[in-house]
């Protein structure tokens, strides 16, 4: 017999062993994924939602403003409005309220920029 036979037979074999190789693995895998424990999502959304803050709507919320170097506060959202018409505080002005990470400018705040483009141009 020639060599070229030789290797085909080299090559079957090593394909062979490679493909129960490739089996015995997809086996282990399946086992293995199969015996997983994966976490219970709705048991995750539930304390997820018990540990958030719920979002109230402005007429609800009680904000703070830094005007003239203090913190006023807390104010509801007529009040803020009422300032916001006396200029006291303008887009550039610092505000919090609970659920904010921190202060932040009334103008980047789009309940507040919604507020404050409702009060009318000085004259």
């Amino acid at each position: 017999m020639n060599e070229d036979f030789y290797g085909s037979i080299d090559k079957l074999v090593e394909f062979g062993l490679s493909g129960q190789l490739a089996q015995s693995m997809m086996a282990t895998m399946n086992s293995v994924m199969a015996n997983m424990n994966m976490p219970n999502y709705s048991v995750i959304n539930q304390i997820a939602m018990e540990n958030s803050v719920a979002v109230k709507p402005v007429s609800q919320k009680r904000f703070y403003a830094a005007i003239n170097e203090e913190i006023k506060g807390p104010l509801t959202a007529d009040e803020l409005q009422h300032l916001m018409a006396t200029r006291e505080v303008t887009e550039d002005t610092l505000v919090w309220y609970q659920g904010l990470p921190g202060w932040a400018q009334a103008g980047v705040l789009d309940e507040l920029r919604i507020m404050l483009n409702n009060i009318p141009p000085t004259l």
